[in-house]
């Protein structure tokens, strides 16, 4: 018994290297037959610990079992199979053939000299037996034996504590199983330990809350849990900008954070509200008159919405004067460069988020640094409708002596990346599900053209731009239920508290948990957006699912008979709730609605299996689809230009009637009409 535990201790630390050196050149063959050239002085290296891991030789082979190496009749068991042959070499610790070590024999004596002295003179007992066994230094990997990494920030689960995982992996913990499937990972720890556990991510622990009636006991320990000084050291890494919570500042960041309650919400909502529906019409009459098109969805979407969104919030300069003073960047070139910079910085956020330096994405640095020129105050202050938010903020950080111009302007970038990097997701998800389902379409249309109707509005007239307030806006219950339905499906965000304190936090079910300081309190809605409980088919899309009876938004939903509070948080909760949220809201109704009353859209492949999202972005937000879709579409009412010409000829001379009809029939063919 003894040896098969030694040998079994052996195989699951070993991590030798064997290694020859070729004196000549020469051909190796190997069992299967193929041959390969070796030069002289290359070396030959075998790798035992392949083959000690290898699931086909030993089974869960990551799993310690003591008797691994015993056979029925508890003796020393020799026969271990690949490809359905015995192994001749299947365990090598200790090297093989004239590298073989040669006190082998001494040293497994010796181990069993002092696990039997041990167990004879001795009671031993681990002080916490279920804890997971200590990861390896893998810094000795092809010295022999690897250590344990006890000096890497290790840690017991104490009495009171949750349940811990460290993880096998130093410093990583499971970084790696946590993020292949967030949701699937979280499943899988509730199912074994309930819904409160602490697992090391990444070299920091994060203790999850699962219980969504438990959210509420998170977000009144307010006093020992703190947010801003998380998410500001966050955005201070990956933005560059500075570290508001520094005293050295005049504005701090509940300061700043309030500019958003004072420019994002309530009255002066409107104001942004109807800039960005002038903006978004501007946009979208630029596909006037050319036919049918064929186009990613994804790019349709945001190529829309940068721009609009941007200009919005950034405002514009006109380009007649812009040239006038000496050759600025034409608008259009200008959006195209701001838009690649932007996908390129965001494509590393998931990176940067778990981690890594910024100046280690080269692309990204470059990107953040592009985008920071286009957004220094020199810059803005020529442009013309400025939101009230970034002007609050210009006048704040000018009045910070201790800032220069570059981290004014990377702070704007965080504002550009905040307004952006959901809302297109969650845009393409909302129209994306409308073209999808039929029955979502007719609705969406029907509301649209109700609310079109009652503001004197006809659909695809771009004589009379459209406006809508606030209140029409709100009043869209379809629109919103889809866009609710399309932000469940899709929303991945994780919310994160820190404790500045050890305190002991009880849930909803009087089970208390104690909480170290410096440990993540972290909520993960995704697990409640996705609880068949809650809702009924939730991997489908119902676009009806957040309306009630009378066609009004529904909050009635439940969970163990009990009606939740909170049932829906794409946006966060508590101090960490998104500002911006109901301008968000809005800007996506307002595209929808300007989408469906001037375009014809379809997609190409409706039988195709519906879209998967990108879970690599899990915790950021709104998660992005896997790959685009082919969008078909044209502007509604558009004529075009062999259309225009032939209108003009017909009107020139009424002896030709068969000319519009000819140019027509050849348009319909060529633009696919």
């Amino acid at each position: 018994m003894v040896p098969s535990i030694i040998k079994e201790a052996l195989r699951l630390s070993s991590a030798s290297l064997n290694i020859r050196v070729a004196k000549e050149a020469f051909q190796l063959r190997l069992e299967n037959e193929k041959s390969y050239h070796i030069r002289k002085d290359d070396v030959i290296a075998f790798y035992p610990q392949m083959l000690h891991f290898d699931p086909e030789i030993y089974e869960d082979p990551l799993t310690f079992k003591y008797d691994r190496f015993l056979d029925e009749n508890g003796q020393e068991k020799k026969s271990f199979y690949k490809d359905g042959r015995k192994l001749h070499y299947y365990f090598m610790p200790f090297g093989s053939g004239v590298t073989k070590c040669p006190g082998r024999f001494f040293a497994m004596y010796e181990i069993k000299q002092f696990l039997t002295l041990l167990l004879c003179y001795f009671e031993v007992e681990l002080l916490d037996p279920n804890a997971e066994a200590p990861p390896l230094d893998q810094s000795r990997a092809g010295l022999g034996i690897l250590q344990p990494a006890h000096d890497i920030d290790f840690r017991y689960r104490q009495p009171g504590e949750p349940p811990l995982m460290n993880g096998w992996i130093p410093y990583l913990g499971v970084a790696l199983e946590y993020g292949r499937n967030p949701l699937e990972f979280l499943r899988s720890m509730q199912r074994k330990y309930g819904d409160i556990f602490t697992c090391k991510i990444a070299g920091s622990y994060f203790t999850f809350v699962l219980d969504p009636f438990s959210y509420g006991a998170v977000s009144r320990q307010g006093r020992n849990l703190d947010f801003q000084k998380f998410a500001i050291g966050f955005s201070h890494k990956v933005f560059g900008h500075a570290d508001f919570n520094d005293p050295v500042y005049s504005y701090n960041i509940k300061d700043i954070h309030s500019i958003f309650r004072q420019t994002l919400q309530g009255p002066v909502l409107q104001q942004l509200i109807s800039t960005m529906m002038e903006n978004l019409q501007a946009v979208m009459r630029r596909d006037e008159g050319h036919g049918w098109t064929t186009e990613g969805l994804q790019v349709f979407v945001e190529r829309i919405m940068f721009e609009a969104g941007y200009l919005t919030l950034f405002g514009k300069e006109e380009e007649a004067e812009a040239m006038a003073t000496g050759g600025a960047t034409p608008r259009w070139l200008f959006m195209r460069q701001a838009m690649e910079d932007f996908h390129a910085f965001d494509k590393a956020f998931p990176e940067m988020a778990a981690g890594l330096p910024i100046h280690l994405c080269g692309r990204a640095f470059r990107a953040r640094e592009a985008l920071a020129e286009k957004l220094h105050h020199r810059h803005l202050k020529r442009n013309k409708c400025l939101s009230a938010l970034i002007e609050r903020r210009m006048h704040a950080f000018d009045q910070m002596e201790q800032l220069d111009e570059k981290e004014k302007a990377r702070t704007h970038v965080s504002m550009l990346w905040a307004s952006q990097a959901n809302t297109l997701p969650a845009t393409f998800w909302s129209l994306y599900y409308i073209l999808r389902c039929p029955v979502a379409l007719d609705a969406a249309q029907a509301e649209v053209r109700r609310v079109l109707g009652e503001s004197g509005h006809t659909p695809g007239n771009l004589e009379k731009p459209v406006v809508l307030s606030k209140d029409q806006l709100a009043g869209m219950s379809v629109l919103g239920s889809i866009i609710e339905e399309a932000l469940r499906l899709s929303s991945a965000s994780i919310m994160i508290r820190v404790a500045s304190e050890n305190f002991t936090l009880t849930l909803d079910t009087g089970k208390t948990a104690a909480i170290r300081k410096g440990d993540h309190i972290a909520m993960f809605p995704q697990m409640m957006h996705m609880d068949p409980e809650i809702y009924e088919d939730p991997t489908e899309f119902q676009c009806s699912r957040f309306l009630d009876e009378n066609g009004q938004k529904k909050t009635d939903f439940y969970k163990n008979g009990r009606k939740l509070r909170q049932f829906l948080l794409p946006f966060g909760s508590g101090v960490s709730e998104c500002p911006g949220r109901f301008f968000a809201i809005n800007e996506i109704k307002q595209f929808l609605t300007l989408a469906l009353c001037h375009y014809d859209m379809e997609l190409h492949d409706l039988a195709a299996a519906p879209l998967e999202t990108d879970c690599t972005r899990a915790g950021l937000g709104i998660l992005p689809p896997k790959h685009d879709v082919s969008l078909r579409y044209r502007f509604r009412n558009c004529v075009t230009v062999k259309e225009k010409t032939a209108q003009n000829a017909y009107a020139a001379s009424a002896s030709k009637p068969a000319l519009l009809a000819e140019a027509s029939n050849e348009s319909s063919v060529e633009e696919g009409n």
